[in-house]
């Protein structure tokens, strides 16, 4: 029901009483609820006596009992019994249904907004929006606009996978295809995404691929201005694609953060701890691991190179010193679930007493559709494929409602 009744009965019991007190009529909203109908005329209000006694200091309610009746409060009175020690208000009914109509669209008033932030959608750079990015979209934009509704201070995070050893993929396929600039220029998204295909397959194929592709990352990540310009490129092509997209859906964020914020220079302090506190080892083979539910997880690479998780830690403590929040919401599918069980073993190591504040919310992964064998299902394509459906359909049925 609406908060502006319930206000209007708290400050009525505030300014009847005879003594100043510091407690306002809000602060009273979460304990006036709806009783029970004892007429059609009226609708009955009440709060329980304790609440007066322990807040306001109320051992006698003569004074509330006062309350001169009007247009909305018809009757006050109490029942102080073990199974009723309720305070109890006969409000106008038709008032009562005036005022939830008129405002029941609006929530009762949050006495305690929390910071919450949703991390929902996160395509990837370079690729067109996959269909299996679709899902998280639209849980996670509903969920924000819930919360939003709820008076809840929300953040909407669109967090672009922009970073990692796919990036060296594209560069080797690119290469091997012979595409010039202005080729890709003219197509981005489709010769990337044939590039990463391509790249992709030969690997299969032929082992020194992988290496050729970690390689061109690893220049990539230590900073190489070629490499940085190639990238910033692809970047922002792929970007405005993805803005066209949300545009059709509907969706909206409040920021856009990229993985290459996290690349290993970015983030050294953040290594280092991870390395003082004894949170990860380092493996015969150079890496820097550690133990999770008996299994060993790759935090960092030998070569220096960072891992989805290692950029996932540090943004993770990055979001928090900026935003303080309360609760943060990752909206990923369930394949993903040990993922984000690590991420938050990681941060209880390193001490961080907001670890739990961390949540995995997760839905259904579609099965079937990979970008890297290139038999994905892209987003775009099903939109243009509805909007025409859709237009068909009005040319064979034509509106007969008068013109």
């Amino acid at each position: 029901m609406s908060t502006k009744l319930k206000l209007y009965l708290g400050r009525k019991i505030i300014e009847c009483l005879k003594r100043p007190t510091s407690f306002t009529p809000t602060e009273l909203l979460p304990w006036i609820q709806i009783g029970k109908n004892h007429n059609e005329q009226c609708m009955e209000m009440t709060m329980p006596l304790e609440v007066l006694e322990n807040n306001l200091g109320i051992t006698n309610i003569t004074e509330i009992l006062k309350i001169q009746p009007d247009d909305i409060i018809k009757r006050i009175s109490y029942g102080n019994n073990r199974a009723n020690r309720n305070l109890q208000f006969d409000v106008e009914r038709n008032i009562f249904i005036k005022d939830v109509i008129e405002n029941c669209a609006k929530p009762d008033f949050n006495l305690k907004p929390k910071t919450i932030v949703f991390d929902y959608s996160s395509p990837n750079i370079a690729k067109p929006f996959h269909f299996g990015h679709l899902r998280s979209t639209i849980i996670g934009n509903f969920l924000s606009n819930l919360n939003k509704f709820l008076y809840n201070k929300v953040t909407r995070l669109n967090y672009l996978g922009d970073w990692g050893t796919q990036f060296g993929f594209i560069k080797v396929g690119i290469d091997e295809l012979k595409f010039s600039e202005h080729d890709i220029r003219n197509n981005p998204l489709k010769l990337l995404y044939e590039s990463y295909v391509y790249a992709n397959k030969l690997a299969e194929k032929d082992s020194t691929i992988l290496e050729r592709a970690k390689l061109e990352f690893s220049k990539l990540e230590v900073g190489s201005e070629d490499h940085l310009n190639f990238w910033k490129d692809y970047m922002g092509f792929t970007r405005d694609e993805l803005v066209g997209i949300y545009k059709r859906l509907g969706v909206e964020f409040d920021e856009y953060n990229y993985e290459s914020m996290y690349s290993s220079r970015n983030i050294q302090n953040v290594i280092q701890k991870l390395k003082d506190r004894k949170v990860v080892q380092q493996d015969s083979d150079g890496k820097h691991v550690a133990l999770v539910d008996k299994k060993t997880v790759s935090i960092l690479k030998s070569d220096g190179s960072t891992l989805y998780i290692t950029r996932d830690i540090a943004a993770a403590i990055d979001r928090f010193d900026k935003y303080k929040f309360d609760k943060m919401y990752y909206v990923v599918d369930n394949s993903q679930s040990d993922h984000f069980k690590t991420l938050k073993e990681m941060l209880h190591r390193l001490d961080l007493p907001w670890a739990n504040r961390l949540h995995h919310v997760k839905f259904g992964r579609i099965r079937g559709m990979s970008t890297r064998k290139g038999n994905a299902i892209f987003l775009k394509d099903i939109l243009d494929e509805c909007r025409e459906m859709m237009i068909q359909k009005q040319i064979e049925s034509p509106s007969e409602l008068p013109k």
